[in-house]
């Protein structure tokens, strides 16, 4: 039986040479940077995976929607089942009365620290340019 070669981690793009950029950027469904981008593009995924991670540790439905006003309370539970589904978070249901559900990161889902820190770091140094092509009228 051959196995399959484990591909080495993502250290550096200027590792990469033109044709495998080419095809990891190409958006074909199967890509892990085209699945990684419908996990997160979702206008509320960033925000609850950086909450929970600042949190570090199990936090309440309630707690997450305060912290994330202006978002419902349908809103927050259609995110969260999306990102349950994918394996970045964890449901925890206690058999109390009233129910109470915590939500927390699983190891998958921290993953995503060091590329939303970036992000954010990225968008903070240039947060001129940003609101200039944000708030630009057609």
């Amino acid at each position: 039986m051959v196995s399959a070669k484990k591909p080495p981690p993502i250290t550096s793009i200027a590792k990469f040479s033109p044709a495998e950029l080419a095809r990891f950027f190409s958006g074909s469904a199967d890509q892990p940077f085209t699945m990684a981008l419908r996990i997160i593009v979702a206008k509320w995924a960033v925000p609850i995976l950086h909450h929970l991670h600042q949190n570090h540790g199990a936090t309440r439905f309630t707690a997450l929607l305060r912290a994330l006003r202006p978002i419902t309370r349908k809103e927050l539970t259609r995110q969260l089942r999306d990102l349950e589904k994918a394996g970045l978070i964890t449901r925890c249901v206690f058999p109390v009365i009233p129910a109470r559900v915590e939500y927390s990161l699983t190891a998958f889902g921290s993953t995503l620290k060091e590329p939303i820190v970036a992000l954010a770091r990225w968008a903070s140094g240039h947060a001129a340019q940003l609101r200039r092509g944000v708030l630009k009228k057609d």
